[in-house]
């Protein structure tokens, strides 16, 4: 569903909450860009991992309880914003793993790719993650 939002646009996907998800997120938000003409404007790459990475982690840390995730693309100026809802009310921490860890890397990724990243809580219960995206520069 898209449509107009204060100036931008906006589009909402429920998503089956498996691992196997991830790559529908990602395929999802790389065609909103594509949809909205914005492939130029904004790092492909980066939305498409940013959302996968929020999705990931709403699976591993969100209580989702089998229920669907709500992913949401917001475009609006120069901002690219993903956001990814789910059922526990306690937002992420961004912790600096070291060389021996073998996970817990994705918010760095996120923290690297955005501009401003964090969390809010839901009036029903639970929180959205969001990370916004910065449009490219002139001639990059």
């Amino acid at each position: 569903m898209t449509g107009m939002e204060t100036g931008g646009l906006l589009y909402r996907v429920w998503v089956p909450p498996e691992p196997e998800s991830a790559r529908q997120v990602r395929r999802h938000l790389e065609d909103c860009l594509l949809r909205w003409g914005l492939l130029d404007r904004f790092p492909v790459e980066a939305v498409g991992l940013v959302a996968t990475e929020l999705f990931t982690n709403a699976l591993k840390h969100g209580k989702q309880d089998g229920r669907a995730v709500l992913v949401v693309a917001r475009w609006r100026g120069e901002v690219f914003r993903v956001e990814v809802h789910d059922r526990n009310p306690q937002g992420p921490v961004l912790t600096w793993p070291t060389d021996q860890d073998t996970e817990g890397r994705d918010l760095v990724l996120v923290d690297a790719l955005c501009q401003r990243w964090g969390h809010l809580p839901k009036r029903t219960g639970g929180k959205f993650v969001f990370a916004e995206i910065p449009a490219r520069k002139e001639g990059v």
